[in-house]
C-alpha cells in the first residue's frame, strides 16, 4: 500500500512537471519570436510579441503553481522555490519591455524603428523639430520612467532570491 501511493505520487508528479516543461517550451518559443521581432525594427509587431509573451509567461505561472506545494521537499524545494522568482522576474521584465515600448512609441521613427508598420521617414525633418517634440514631451516620460525604475527593482528582488548553485545538504 505505501508504495502504491509512493508510486502514484510520482506520477502525479511526473504529469504536472511535464505541463509545466510544456509550457516552458511555449514561453522560448514565445521569446524567440519577440526576439525576431525586435531585430525586424518593427513597432506593431514588437507590441504584439511582447502581449504574446505576457499570456504565455501567465500560462507557465499558472502551471508552475501546480507544483509550487514541491517547496516543502528537502533538497528539490529550493529549486521550486528559484522557478518561482524567475518566472515572476520574467514576468516583471516583460512588463517593463512595454513600458520601454510605450516610451519610445513616439519616437519610433527617430530612432529607427518602423511604427505602425510604415516606412521610416526620410529623414527631411530638422534636427530643430526633432529636438522641439523630444523637449516637449520630456514632463510624459517622467512618470513612465519613475515606473519602470520600480518594475526593475522587483525584478532586482526577485533576482536575489535566487540561490546560485546547489542547495546545502542540511
Amino acid at each position: 500500500v505505501f508504495f502504491s501511493i509512493i508510486f502514484i505520487c510520482l506520477i502525479l508528479i511526473g504529469v504536472l512537471s511535464y505541463r509545466v516543461y510544456k509550457n516552458a517550451l511555449d514561453v522560448q518559443t514565445s521569446v524567440n519570436n519577440l526576439v525576431s521581432a525586435a531585430n525586424s525594427q518593427n513597432l506593431p509587431l514588437i507590441k504584439s510579441e511582447l502581449a504574446k509573451n505576457k499570456n504565455s509567461f501567465a500560462t507557465l505561472k499558472k502551471s508552475y503553481k501546480t507544483i509550487s506545494w514541491l517547496k516543502i521537499t528537502p533538497y528539490f524545494g529550493k529549486f521550486v522555490s528559484d522557478g518561482e522568482h524567475a518566472i515572476t522576474a520574467s514576468t516583471l521584465g516583460v512588463e517593463a519591455a512595454e513600458i520601454v515600448v510605450d516610451v519610445i512609441e513616439p519616437y519610433a521613427d527617430i530612432i529607427g524603428l518602423v511604427p505602425d508598420g510604415e516606412e521610416a521617414q526620410s529623414g527631411e525633418e530638422t534636427t530643430q523639430d526633432r529636438l522641439d517634440f523630444l523637449i516637449k514631451t520630456i514632463p510624459d516620460i517622467i512618470p513612465k520612467a519613475d515606473l519602470l525604475s520600480e518594475k526593475v527593482s522587483q525584478i532586482k528582488t526577485e533576482i536575489d532570491n535566487i540561490e546560485i548553485g546547489f542547495p546545502s545538504a542540511v
